[in-house]
């Protein structure tokens, strides 16, 4: 599994409702199995407001999606979309991490973006 994250345009201070998309993908040599689990860390700053993906099952409050269903060789789940408020005060630039897991991934370097 790999993961990525996207977004348009800059987020700024003061800004409700941004919004980025993570992305998972299956570059292994087989098809995923077992659950599939994302974690989405906000650096001080961000203020998670929603958290949601078609066939996704998410955590607001852990800011954690799941899914077990088969994901094929070169596939791509649907994205999940994570909506945020940016403090007044939040950094100039923050750095925002998210880790898949699970699948039956065997090559763990590529599960932070």
């Amino acid at each position: 599994m790999t993961i990525s994250k996207s977004h348009s345009g800059s987020f700024n201070q003061g800004q409700t409702g941004a919004t980025y998309n993570i992305i998972i993908r299956n570059m292994g040599t087989a098809a995923s199995v077992g659950t599939v689990s994302v974690i989405d860390s906000l650096p001080a700053g961000l203020t998670a407001t929603a958290i949601s993906g078609s066939g996704w099952s998410c955590t607001l409050a852990t800011l954690t999606c799941t899914r077990a269903d088969l994901l094929a060789v070169g596939g791509t789940y649907p994205a999940i979309t994570v909506t945020t408020n940016v403090s007044i005060s939040a950094s100039a630039s923050v750095t925002n991490t998210a880790t898949v897991s699970g699948g039956g991934d065997t090559i763990p370097g590529n599960n932070v973006a």
